[in-house]
């Protein structure tokens, strides 16, 4: 995948798996054929009259009439699609208190939301409500002399967010296309929703004639690259459905699966991080595409310029257009390289704001870019993806082992103070950003990191590659949802974790795709328009889903 030789096992590793753990469908399938459903624009006025009193009503967006937008001042937080029905309302994070709500209480709003028919319609398919994730929060102050205190009374649950899992019979629905979700704050206030859905009516019914041996096979085909970077483990085979968010919903296998790491440990920075993948086998092949996990993305990042050698001039850009870059883990998973390029579709997908994001820098990865070099790479760029490998406060830049970046260690941060213009850092790994209730120490490196960087999102527990959260959250962006809350509602609303999967970290067996953030107090609301300059951050505010 880069022009560097491939590292790893002298031999492949073997694929794993119990052929037994794959189901048998002895009933018909359904094929269901979607239509876009009307977003209840109304519905959203009222939200926002009380989340947001002060916001405008939802208004045609300039040289974009078919979508809406409603602003609280100057920022966009919420929006509907009159085309294909998809809204969502954001909360506003600085008006957010920790609340005295209880799950059950939250609950009890979402179901009720979820049942009027104008959000959810009535069809061949039908939904269940999730459980209530509380969204903690806290925030903390350093003094002159370096003090770190926790504020009093920050620490607590800001909201709960709950999410409708589609289902066909008795099978849940998989994918992009089937999203809805509703975040509840103090006084059952509702203060977010997003809703993706399209409505399913009963197209066909197909037979399945796959036997679990041929499933096996298919779904060894997809896992085979895998091999070269070590074992790999098939944890669970099941039969589901999948929306691409296009014309169907169709019957599939989904499957997980670990990418055991076989790498060397001789270097006390290097890692053994195991990957884990989703993928899915159609069950009648040409109805729609479905993900492969083998396939080669089309879009590929290039060689750096090398370490202490500034990339190519590009020509200027537009004052306050934001500058992206992408820096993707070398010679590992293809889904890394499909992520950064869903991302990037999303930030270009409205052509009237496509024009706003300059493609500054699109890089394998390798420490120097955000270390030694860090001025002429990452910090160089206004919004930074990194796709990678991690644990806690550090990732990976070759496969999932080593050339490790560590964030404790890097020099100056990031930021106008730093020498650059770094804003806002996406890192799409596993537990790069801690929350307190993994470790104490979660907020040590990051007043290094915050020299004029507005926010830092993440996850604090292990996710899967493959989980679709770029496209929706480069959307988001686009349209100017603050950073903070379109992260939330990207991973929140990804089907990669609507069952609840845990995996088992730092000593606990935690939910997986638990998202965190961290961001400068007073700018919780910022999106990537705002680039103003910052100084060295005194002050931060973290959020994080339990888990």
């Amino acid at each position: 995948m880069s022009d560097e030789p491939e590292m790893g096992q002298a031999q492949r590793g073997t694929i794993e798996i119990d052929v037994s753990m794959i189901p048998r469908i002895a009933e018909e399938m359904h094929v269901i054929k979607l239509a876009p459903v009307k977003a209840p624009e109304q519905y959203i006025h009222d939200v926002l009259k009380k989340a947001a009193p002060t916001a405008g009503r939802l208004e045609k967006m300039e040289k974009r009439p078919d979508v809406l937008v409603a602003r609280h001042e100057d920022q966009v937080i919420a929006y509907a699609d009159v085309k294909n029905g998809h809204y969502e309302v954001h909360p506003l994070f600085d008006k957010l208190k920790p609340t005295v709500l209880k799950e059950e209480q939250a609950a009890k709003v979402a179901l009720t939301y979820f049942s009027l028919e104008d959000i959810l319609p009535k069809d061949d398919t039908r939904f269940v409500a999730g459980p209530a994730s509380p969204l903690y929060g806290a925030t903390l102050e350093r003094g002159e002399k370096g003090a770190v205190t926790e504020k009093a009374g920050s620490r607590g649950v800001y909201l709960y967010s709950v999410s409708a899992l589609r289902y066909v019979g008795k099978y849940p629905v998989f994918g992009p296309g089937s999203r809805a979700s509703i975040s509840i704050g103090d006084k059952e206030t509702i203060v977010g929703l997003s809703r993706q859905w399209k409505a399913g009516r009963i197209d066909r019914k197909i037979k399945p004639s796959l036997s679990p041996e041929q499933i096996a096979a298919a779904i060894q085909e997809q896992l085979e690259p895998s091999t070269a970077r070590g074992n790999v483990t098939v944890n669970t085979v099941e039969v589901g459905y999948y929306d691409g968010n296009q014309d169907f919903i169709q019957p599939v296998y989904r499957f997980t699966a670990t990418i055991h790491s076989e790498a060397a440990k001789t270097d006390p920075r290097q890692r053994r991080i195991d990957s884990h993948v989703i993928g899915y086998i159609p069950i009648e092949k040409g109805i729609e595409p479905v993900p492969i996990l083998s396939a080669t993305p089309k879009v590929m990042p290039a060689m750096p310029t090398g370490e202490g050698v500034p990339p190519l001039p590009r020509a200027p850009v537009k004052e306050d257009d934001p500058t992206v870059g992408r820096y993707v883990v070398r010679n590992d998973d293809p889904n890394w390289v499909a992520n950064a390029n869903e991302f990037w579709n999303g930030l270009t997908a409205i052509p009237s704001l496509a024009p706003n994001f300059t493609n500054a820098q699109y890089y394998w990865a390798y420490p120097y870019e955000y270390t030694t070099s860090k001025n002429d790479f990452v910090n160089s760029v206004n919004v930074a993806l990194t796709e990678a490998h991690g644990d806690w406060w550090l990732f990976t830049t070759l496969q999932n082992c080593c050339d490790v970046v560590d964030i404790n260690t890097i020099p100056g941060g990031y930021g106008t103070s730093a020498g650059g213009n770094l804003c806002f850092w996406a890192i799409h790994s596993c537990e790069v950003v801690p929350a307190p209730e993994d470790t104490a120490n979660w907020p040590n490196p990051w007043w290094n990191i915050f020299k004029g960087l507005h926010a830092v999102v993440g996850y604090r527990t292990i996710m899967y590659i493959d989980d679709d959260v770029g496209y929706p959250f480069g959307y988001n962006l686009a349209i100017g949802i603050p950073f903070v809350s379109a992260w939330f509602s990207a991973v929140q609303g990804s089907s990669a974790y609507a069952s609840g999967p845990r995996w088992y970290c730092h000593g606990a067996n935690k939910l997986m795709g638990r998202a965190c953030a961290i961001v400068v107090c007073g700018h919780e609301n910022d999106n990537i328009y705002d680039t103003q300059v910052l100084a060295p951050a005194n002050c931060l505010n973290v959020y994080w889903y339990q888990g």
